[in-house]
C-alpha cells in the first residue's frame, strides 16, 4: 500500500507537468502570432496586346512567372524567385509595398516582353488578405510588315527606330525580321523612324524620319509598299501606313527621286 501510494502521487505530478507544459506551449504560439498578419498574392496583369508564339504573352498572367519583391520602407524586405512564391506570407503588423517583375528590362527585344508592377498594402494584426498586383508592360509592341513588291523594286531596306531609352543606341527592323519587337518607352513618347532603301544597283537614297507617339501597351504595325507613279510621272514612291488598329490609319508617301528610280529600272 506505501509503494502503491508513492506512485499514485507521482503519477498525479506528471500529469499536472504535462498539463502545464501544454498550456504553456499554446499560450507561446498564440503569443508569437501577436503582431502579425497574412498575405496571399495575386497578379492583374494586363499586356495590352494579342498573344503571340513569339514570346507568350499569356505566361505574364501567372504569377509563378514572376519574381515578387517586399519592401518595408527603403528597405528589400524578403525576394521570392519565380515558382518560389508561398501561398501565404506572414508578415509583421505595418505597411510594406509589393513589387512583380517578369521578363526581362532591355532597351528592345523579340524575345522578352518586361512587366511590372507594384502595390501598397497596411496589414494589421490578424489580418489575412489577399493582394493583387497590377502590371502592365513598359514596353509598346511594334510589328513592320514589308510588301513583298518591295523585293521588285529594291535590294536591301530596313526601319530604324530611336527612343530615349535606346540613347544613342537604334534598333533596326531588317528587310528579312518578322517577329515583333518589345520598344521600352515612357507614356506619349515621340518614336523616331527612318526608313532606309538601297537600288538594285546598290546606291542608297537618302534616308528619311518621321515621329510618331507610342507608350507602354501600346502596339502597332507599320505596312511599308512601293507605289509605282501614274504613267506619265517619273518616280517610285512609298507607302507607310501605320496600324493602331482602328479603322483610320496613317499614311505617310515618300517620293524617290526619279534618277534614282531610272538607275533602279536599268539594270
Amino acid at each position: 500500500m506505501y509503494w502503491s501510494g508513492k506512485i499514485k502521487r507521482l503519477l498525479w505530478v506528471l500529469s499536472g507537468i504535462a498539463v502545464f507544459s501544454s498550456c504553456t506551449s499554446d499560450s507561446e504560439e498564440i503569443i508569437g502570432d501577436i503582431g502579425n498578419g497574412y498575405i496571399s498574392l495575386s497578379i492583374q496583369a494586363d499586356a495590352g496586346f494579342q498573344p503571340t508564339r513569339a514570346i507568350g504573352e499569356d505566361d505574364y498572367k501567372d504569377i509563378a512567372n514572376y519574381t515578387v519583391e517586399i519592401w518595408d520602407g527603403e528597405e528589400l524586405f524578403n525576394t521570392y524567385a519565380p515558382g518560389k512564391i508561398p501561398a501565404s506570407l506572414k508578415l509583421d503588423a505595418g505597411t510594406y509595398t509589393i513589387k512583380a517583375f517578369s521578363g526581362e528590362n532591355l532597351t528592345a527585344s523579340t524575345d522578352y516582353m518586361y512587366v511590372a508592377g507594384e502595390s501598397k498594402i497596411t496589414l494589421t494584426a490578424g489580418e489575412t488578405k489577399t493582394v493583387e498586383i497590377p502590371c502592365q508592360p513598359a514596353c509598346a509592341k511594334v510589328t513592320i510588315d514589308f510588301d513583298k513588291e518591295m523585293a521588285t523594286y529594291f535590294k536591301d531596306y530596313s526601319v530604324s527606330f530611336k527612343t530615349k531609352a535606346l540613347d544613342k543606341s537604334t534598333y533596326i527592323w531588317e528587310k528579312a525580321d518578322t517577329e515583333p519587337v518589345y520598344l521600352k518607352v515612357e507614356d506619349n513618347e515621340s518614336v523616331s523612324m527612318t526608313i532606309q532603301l538601297t537600288n538594285k544597283e546598290g546606291q542608297q537614297i537618302p534616308s528619311q524620319s518621321y515621329s510618331h507617339k507610342l507608350s507602354p501597351k501600346q502596339a502597332f504595325t507599320l505596312h511599308v509598299k512601293p507605289q509605282v507613279k501614274e504613267p506619265g510621272d517619273t518616280g517610285l514612291g512609298i507607302v507607310i501606313e501605320i496600324d493602331e488598329g482602328t479603322n483610320n490609319p496613317t499614311e505617310i508617301e515618300i517620293d524617290i527621286p526619279s534618277n534614282w528610280v531610272d538607275d533602279t529600272t536599268n539594270e
